[in-house]
């Protein structure tokens, strides 16, 4: 009972696996989801991680962090708002709320 009740006995969710580029991007948008701010746009999470990581796969790195769960995504035409799942916080909603073109496809 003791155990029990000191939480040694809970079941503890695995902790998905992330490379250095998703926990650099996954702290990227827990920070602004943090204080309020927009979610970074893709050029920003590019110009802060460096020449390392190309445009293209900041878009699928944000999808893995989806994937796993760690993230979800509200997409925009010019944008996107950022839930960070664990906290519950949410990156502040754009100004232009208009659906993503591919919305609903």
């Amino acid at each position: 009972m003791i155990a029990a009740a000191q939480g040694w006995l809970r079941p503890q969710a695995p902790k998905p696996h992330l490379t250095t580029a998703e926990r650099s991007v996954l702290c990227l948008l827990v920070r602004a989801a943090h204080w309020g701010q927009p979610a970074p746009t893709t050029d920003k999470l590019a110009e802060a991680l460096g020449d390392s990581v190309s445009i293209r796969s900041l878009v699928k790195i944000v999808r893995r962090l989806e994937d796993k769960g760690l993230i979800a995504v509200r997409r925009f035409q010019r944008s996107r708002q950022v839930v960070v799942l664990k906290t519950g916080r949410a990156t502040r909603a754009p100004d232009n709320q208009t659906p993503h073109w591919r919305a609903g496809k």
